[in-house]
């Protein structure tokens, strides 16, 4: 029997954040689905633990209070970032080898045998983010007669910055196909003057609600308001507190980003007396999707779970620099849900009925045509 042919995949996965893990386990779980064999390259540069590896400040008598906050600060983070390690170890596929640097990633790649390589989703290729690392790009030396592609890769911009417009072509201009995740990534592409691109959905939105139970922890109850942020939560809280008023039902407060005494012990939860769960692993976070009964959320992937689990939910449709939530509002129109954003706070949030079976059957083609395109590489793999 033919061993079949690795599939490298390079993505955020090191990141401890609900969407970008979840996303490169979607990948992984398709592939294989589709009969490939996939392996995640474990690339952890030293970015990523400054970002979300705290560590202690020395201990200083004068300031013993504010130590002891930090301290239970960064030991929640430890433990939540125990739990995605675990994860990432259990679903994710690793290729053996960590790689902290390019150098050490080279040498990986070079020795890993694999033909066929594969970088997205997430905003592998928005030049703010992972200090524009040319990893995400694959633009590297890769073993011989390799292949790349990306998948539902995003740039997260509507136009390139003029000065990095060559580089983006340099990094861009030697992929077999190239799959971004909105329609602007396409027109960046086409301006790039780099041929056809393809639009795909982000890949947590490939696997189905039932998919996605089986790796869930245990059932939480449905009697609790969930909100999941990845910007500020002051609108999303004051909304929560309207909605806890009407129903009776408590808030469960979540996100990847927002760590600190206030939001956890401090002034914020005091005010708005919501349950923390910040320690939440990836199987957590599924759960308490899955289990909620109304979401509130400025995340896109917190809008994605929301939709996969037919929740009563609500996003919010302006960030803090008050530009448009625009990965947002594209799934929404995609999906035809409307009447579910948050714009202010004079903004009701409006409990109109979804046609549920719509949005599958709109979901379910945009499935239908990122399979293909996988499906056409794990052939194009076996080819090699």
């Amino acid at each position: 029997m033919t061993k079949m042919k690795k599939i490298g995949i390079l993505t955020f996965h090191r990141a401890c954040n609900y969407g970008a893990v979840l996303q490169c386990y979607a990948l992984n779980k398709t592939l294989e689905q589709l009969g490939g064999s996939p392996t995640t390259i474990d690339y952890f540069p030293s970015y990523f633990r400054t970002r979300y590896y705290p560590t202690l400040e020395p201990f200083s008598i004068w300031h013993i209070k504010s130590w002891l906050r930090h301290k239970k600060i960064v030991e929640l983070k430890e433990t939540r970032n125990r739990k995605f390690e675990q994860f990432s170890e259990k679903e994710l596929n690793l290729h053996p080898g960590t790689a902290h640097n390019l150098q050490e990633l080279q040498e990986i790649i070079q020795n890993s045998g694999i033909r066929t390589w594969i970088c997205g989703s997430d905003q592998v290729w928005n030049n703010t983010c992972a200090n524009f690392d040319q990893a995400f790009f694959l633009y590297m030396d890769l073993p011989s007669g390799s292949e790349k592609y990306s998948y539902a890769a995003s740039f997260a911009l509507k136009e390139l910055p003029q000065d990095l417009s060559a580089e983006y072509r340099k990094r861009l201009e030697n992929f077999k196909k190239i799959s971004v995740r909105e329609q602007s990534g396409i027109d960046i592409i086409r301006k790039l003057q780099l041929g056809e691109a393809y639009e795909h959905c982000d890949p947590t939105l490939l696997l189905t609600a039932s998919d996605w139970n089986k790796i869930a922890s245990k059932v939480q109850d449905d009697s609790y308001i969930l909100i999941y942020h990845v910007k500020k939560a002051d609108l999303l809280l004051k909304k929560a507190t309207e909605l806890k008023k009407k129903t009776g039902l408590k808030i469960v407060y979540l996100s990847s980003n927002y760590y600190s005494y206030s939001t956890i012990y401090g002034k914020q939860f005091r005010k708005y007396r919501y349950t923390p769960v910040m320690e939440s692993s990836p199987q957590d976070f599924i759960s308490l999707f899955a289990n909620a009964k109304y979401v509130i959320t400025n995340s896109f992937h917190g809008t994605v779970f929301s939709i996969l689990f037919h929740k009563n939910f609500w996003s919010q449709l302006h960030l803090t620099d008050g530009k448009v939530n625009e990965r947002v509002k594209n799934l929404l129109d995609k999906v035809s849900i409307t009447n579910r954003w948050i714009v202010d706070e004079s903004t009701p949030l409006q409990e109109n009925a979804i046609d549920w079976e719509s949005v599958d059957r709109r979901v379910d083609s945009m499935r239908t045509q990122a399979k293909s395109y996988l499906s056409d590489i794990i052939q194009e793999t076996l080819n090699n």
